[in-house]
Order: structure tokens, then C-alpha cells, then sequence
């Protein structure tokens, strides 16, 4: 998605005041409030607004089934096109990926060290959920990286 179609994209979104998109968000991510940074050309913010509810964004992007989740909630839904809310996700934290950017510093350390066991999704997420609070985290795998 180019950063115009991201803009057009953006700018059908109705920004709902009890949006049911977000309602069908299982890491209830503020749907409406990253699509609004979107439309001003904020996108360092709405990825901020994406990581900070969900660690994995973007990879959530991709594999998520929108069209039964959010998009399938979408209001626009019932007469027109949904909002390509997964696409505009990953146009977002694409964007502060693809550059580098660093949305979140630590918290000044906290002298305490937390072992987490499993490198899923929930593995990972709640290792960064510890680091950004400034715990030491070793994250433990049993597999080796590239083991299927």
C-alpha cells in the first residue's frame, strides 16, 4: 500500500464513537484512533498506537483473519467496502520497521531478572511487555531457530 492509497484508505473511516471494529479486536487495538493518525500522516504514532496494545502489529497484520474480525465488524461493511483495516495496520508499522525507528525505550532497569519459557506469541510478547519495564528477560525455546 502506497503511503497515498494508505491516506484514501484512511480518510473513509468514519472514526466511530463505540466502533465495533476495535470490540472485534481480540488485542482490542484503538482501530479507529491508528487509521485517524493514518489520515494525518502520522505514521510513527499509529504504529505507536498498534504496538503499544500488540507487540506483534505487524506480523498480526498479515495473518490475522480481518474479515472475520474487524473489517467483518466494520459498519461500512453492510453497504460498501470495509476499511482495509490489516493492510492499513501493516502500512503503518511497516513504515517504523522498514526505518528503524524505535518506538519504545526501556525502563530504567530494575535489577530483576524474569526467565520466560516459549517463544510464541504469548512467549514474545510478554518478554517485551517485561523489557519495556526494565526487567532483564531471557526467553527460552526448546526448539532450535528454523526447527519446523
Amino acid at each position: 500500500m502506497t503511503a497515498h492509497e494508505a491516506a484514501v484508505e484512511a480518510d473513509r473511516c468514519l472514526y466511530c464513537y463505540d466502533a465495533p471494529c476495535l470490540q472485534a479486536c481480540p488485542t482490542h487495538i484503538d482501530i479507529p484512533g491508528f487509521i485517524r493518525k493514518i489520515s494525518t500522516g502520522n505514521l510513527r504514532g499509529s504504529a505507536r498506537t498498534i504496538l503499544e496494545s500488540n507487540f506483534l502489529g505487524g506480523t498480526c497484520a498479515r495473518v490475522c483473519p480481518v474479515q472475520e474480525l474487524c473489517e467483518g465488524a466494520c459498519v461500512l461493511g453492510a453497504d460498501h467496502t470495509p476499511i482495509q483495516i490489516g493492510r492499513l495496520q501493516r502500512h503503518a508499522v511497516d513504515h517504523v520497521q522498514e526505518r528503524g525507528i524505535q518506538l519504545f525505550t526501556p525502563a530504567p532497569a530494575t535489577g530483576h531478572r524474569v526467565a520466560v519459557v516459549g517463544s510464541g506469541p504469548a512467549g514474545i510478547s510478554a518478554s517485551a511487555e517485561l523489557a519495556k519495564a526494565g526487567h532483564e528477560v531471557t526467553l527460552y525455546e526448546k526448539r532450535e531457530l528454523g526447527a519446523a
